[in-house]
């Protein structure tokens, strides 16, 4: 893990005591900088760099060639699972992830996974009708034999983009 850079303050002023004609060592003990530190910093302003290069790099995933597909794929059926992705990346694209991968991918680009608690085909006439059916039918049950499931772990929202 790398740490943060050095404040580009601190820079200046390790860098303004080295053109006075201090040291690269003295620089770096007045200032509490490491020696290698305050040389690099030197040696790199000589050829005009005077500012931290960025830190760290990102390693590319295999899914940033197919991002459009997999957009497409939750556009497709937003409470498409990760699993299906993964297998219709393998299958379709030739792409190995992992579903925890491919789950990183995503909340990284601002995709998060939430149910809708009102499926769509509720809606449907067919569907309507066998929903009041059975609501009717309800009517007629005696509570005393009436067993509850506890469904406090429901998932209550589907896959959308932030």
């Amino acid at each position: 893990m790398m740490g943060q850079a050095l404040s580009d303050d601190l820079r200046i002023r390790v860098l303004k005591a080295s053109a006075s004609g201090m040291s690269a060592r003295q620089a770096a003990a007045r200032f509490g900088v490491g020696i290698s530190t305050a040389i690099r910093w030197i040696a790199r302003a000589k050829e005009g760099e005077l500012t931290a290069r960025p830190q760290g790099w990102r390693r590319p995933s295999a899914v940033d060639a197919h991002e459009e597909f997999v957009v497409a794929l939750i556009d497709e059926r937003r409470d498409v699972t990760l699993g299906e992705m993964v297998e219709r990346l393998s299958v379709e694209r030739q792409v190995k992830i992992s579903r925890s991968a491919l789950g990183a991918w995503l909340r990284g680009r601002g995709w998060t996974f939430k149910k809708d608690p009102h499926a769509l085909e509720q809606d449907r006439p067919d569907v309507l009708k066998r929903r009041r059916a059975w609501f009717d039918g309800q009517l007629d049950l005696d509570p005393e034999k009436l067993i509850f499931i506890d469904e406090s772990v429901l998932q209550r929202h589907g896959r959308s983009s932030v």
